[in-house]
């Protein structure tokens, strides 16, 4: 009866029930998304009080927000029990110990600092550029790969769009990896280009379409007319070889791709020779001895092509105009990096000591990498953020927790029977160090914890789940409870979203369910719509006016920035991140993510689904430099992001709406949507595209043979077969009964076969 009453009209569930009741030393609720946990925690509280007679001013109840510790206070209305937050404790201990309140620096001090040294250390504004331009994707080059399936996961992965547009301002969608970087390259030498335009004279034959040049390069020459001259990049090395996977799957292997290859760079130089026309060349192998910008540059020069070589700077402006999240992002990735270091006691003289080149010894491309972001950015950036700490004599959060947790360690601060913590999942290494140096040993303060690792999404803000996933191993024998019933969302986005989250086998375990007797329904939809021309706009106003106006709706994006996206061109009011937008006749909030956590929607929008370093997932967020200052990294791709992903999917009750350019979509949607019709074959080599036949003849025996290509050329395949006989298409057959998931599976054992993503 207790249990039925404790928070007024609503009763606990006998899962909620079964964990309060625990008195163990440990106890870790692992709780789902919209399942009460705030709830468990004040019948917890108010079951101790009331039932256990534990002196309230006894008992400590965390959590990580403001407005979080405030709504717990505001539900327990219990006198004596001390809540807020780890920041807001800090503090209070530093205080009430030494006599001095702590001076707290303002949360815009690390961002100035940033801008500081890009406005005025050179070598700083250098380094960036180059760590956006060259090192922050982590895709390799074609000869690098030993098999197409892992170049064409990594293409997936890290985007095929490049970093700067064309002559006209438009996006750029590459086929390679060398030719998205060459794109930055002509564009750092100031050259105005287009990719993949026509060739001005007729080219086409029963068996070719038009040529269309890699790069068509446009400069005015010494008699001020407008002149052409054409660049192709050949995927080819030293030995004039592609490679070795470009035969992988197609009849005659390797040998038959690369003469195919090779025939048709002779019959691009002819074209340009029998018409007169200017063809500079570039080369995978120019790329790997690191001749590449030098040889294309001579070869402009060579035939008056002007080069007007932009400043890091001009560069710098450009990239952050096209894209306004991107110096956000980039600080956010430096913040996170300092703020786990100094959570987890690490210095960057030590984490240069492990990554530092050694003489004649050959190093990974990774480790090189590592090494110049630590210290060429990570480094300067962490000495200028500590001296005008010192300067001003401030702190930062982190060095409150750390201080804290010093004053406790010596016995100075009072001594508690029970410490409750909210949202346990974003725990940081600092935060836990606190939580045992609060804990007496006679008698031993219990500990109870709830939190949803399925929802862990604060990594930037110092949270590392290796204290969730081994809670057992940093706290000691531990009493582990689950509380699985949603009061959100139904099925069948349950199902469809816990099978997303638990692709990664690091998260634990859950069975989530709705109360007995629940029949109504949340649905997951995919809209496919541009990225350029309002389309995201006129997307989100057309979905928007078809739903009930008494309905709530609910706009996200990844970042804050992609409001721009659906028309708002105001200030964000950071005070809580909502942004108002009037779209379609109704004034709706839109929010990030991570500011939308805890929230929740009749119908929620996510708008911007889309692949490249500031897509979702976000590569940039997802560096793996963050892995020197975590207790354990995560080895699932895009752990954080695919756990952010379902975070967004458990906002609606009704109907999640989900939009994205087709032409560079999130590696998440392919995980949902079978992209090929049935009756298809699905290509066997990048196990994306559908086989299309392009060819038909008979051979000079009499059979009938047909040709074979991957649709998915536009982005690089080139499987080419050709059967004979029997000319049923090569590949998988998707028939009515295959989903999305059966498609997903098979890559996702193509991945675990080549190891892509586990260590």
């Amino acid at each position: 009866m207790y249990f039925d009453h404790v928070l007024g009209k609503y009763p606990l569930d006998p899962q909620q029930r079964d964990s309060i009741v625990k008195l163990e030393d440990n106890c870790l609720v692992i709780a789902s998304a919209g399942s009460g946990k705030t709830s468990t925690i004040v019948g917890k509280a108010k079951y101790l009080v009331e039932k256990q007679n534990i002196d309230p001013s006894k008992i400590l109840l965390l959590t990580y927000t403001k407005k979080a510790a405030n709504e717990l206070a505001e539900r327990m209305k219990i006198d004596g029990i001390s809540s807020g937050t780890f920041h807001s404790l800090a503090y209070r201990i530093i205080a009430d110990t030494t006599g001095m309140a702590p001076s707290i620096c303002d949360a815009d001090v690390p961002l100035n600092i940033f801008r500081k040294l890009i406005l005025e250390d050179d070598y700083f504004l250098k380094a960036v550029d180059n760590y956006i331009i060259n090192l922050q994707s982590l895709m390799k080059l074609e000869h690098d790969y030993t098999d197409a399936f892992t170049y064409f996961e990594d293409r997936k992965k890290y985007g095929i769009q490049a970093l700067f547009p064309d002559v006209d301002g438009k996006i750029i969608f590459t086929r390679s990896e060398e030719e998205k970087r060459l794109c930055s390259i002509l564009t750092k030498l100031g050259v105005l280009f287009r990719y993949e335009c026509a060739y001005p004279i007729n080219t086409r034959t029963p068996e070719r379409r038009q040529y269309k040049p890699d790069f068509t390069i446009y400069f005015k020459d010494g008699q001020g007319q407008w002149q052409r001259i054409y660049l192709e990049h050949f995927a080819i090395d030293f030995y004039g070889q592609v490679p070795r996977w470009f035969g992988e799957g197609t009849k005659g292997g390797w040998r038959a791709a690369n003469k195919r290859y090779i025939d048709g760079i002779e019959w691009k130089r002819m074209t340009h020779r029998m018409n007169g026309t200017i063809l500079l060349e570039t080369t995978s192998a120019d790329f790997h001895d690191g001749t590449i910008e030098k040889k294309l540059e001579d070869q402009l020069v060579r035939y008056g092509v002007p080069i007007k070589r932009r400043t890091d700077k001009e560069l710098y402006d450009m990239l952050v105009k096209r894209n306004r999240q991107l110096e956000k992002t980039v600080f956010t990735l430096l913040l996170s990096f300092v703020t786990l270091m100094k959570a987890n006691e690490k210095t960057i003289e030590g984490l240069l000591e492990t990554v530092t080149p050694r003489e004649g010894k050959m190093q990974s491309l990774e480790k090189k990498r590592n090494y110049y972001v630590l210290y060429h950015i990570v480094k300067p950036f962490y000495e200028n953020y500590e001296k005008e700490l010192k300067r001003n004599f401030e702190i930062d959060f982190t060095d409150a927790i750390i201080q804290a947790t010093s004053i406790c360690r010596e016995g100075l601060w009072k001594q508690y029977d029970y410490i409750l913590v909210d949202e346990f999942q974003d725990i940081s290494v600092d935060r836990y160090k606190l939580l045992q140096a609060l804990r007496s040993e006679h008698p031993k303060t219990k500990l109870y914890c709830v939190g949803d690792d399925w929802q862990s999404i604060f990594r930037f803000a110092g949270s590392d789940m290796a204290l969730f996933y081994d809670f057992e191993k940093f706290f000691g024998y531990t009493e582990v409870c689950k509380i699985e019933t949603t009061y959100r969302f139904h099925q069948p986005m349950i199902a469809r979203s816990s099978e997303f989250v638990m692709k990664n086998p690091a998260q634990k375990k859950k069975t989530i369910k709705t109360p007995e007797g629940d029949s109504m329904k949340t649905y997951l939809n995919f809209a496919k719509c541009s990225s350029e021309d309002n389309g995201v706009k006129e997307k989100v106003e057309e979905i928007i006016a078809s739903l009930p106006k008494d309905d709530s709706v609910l706009l996200m994006g990844r970042y804050n920035y992609d409001a721009m996206s659906v028309g708002f061109t105001g200030k964000i009011d950071h005070s809580d991140n909502r942004i108002k937008i009037k779209i379609a006749g109704r004034e709706v909030f839109f929010l990030s993510v991570h500011s939308a956590k805890g929230l929740e929607a009749d119908h929620v929008i996510l708008i911007n689904c889309n692949q490249g370093a500031y897509g979702f997932p976000s590569l940039i967020e997802d560096d793996p430099i963050l892995d020197f200052v975590l207790s354990r990294s995560e080895q699932y791709p895009f752990a954080e992001e695919r756990r952010l992903f379902y975070v967004a999917m458990t906002r609606a009750k009704k109907r999640m709406y989900v939009l994205y350019d087709e032409r560079k979509p999130s590696p998440f949607i392919s995980e949902f949507l079978v992209k090929l019709e049935v009756g298809s074959h699905l290509c066997p080599k990048c196990l994306e595209g559908k086989m299309v036949a392009v060819k038909d003849g008979v051979s000079s025996n009499g059979t009938k043979y047909r040709s074979f290509i991957c649709s998915n050329n536009e982005a690089g395949c080139d499987f080419f077969e050709t059967k004979f006989g029997d000319l049923t298409p090569p590949g998988l057959l998707v028939s009515e009964e295959t989903t999305a998931q059966d498609i997903e599976r098979l890559r996702e054992s193509r991945r675990r076969a080549k190891g892509i993503g586990y260590v």
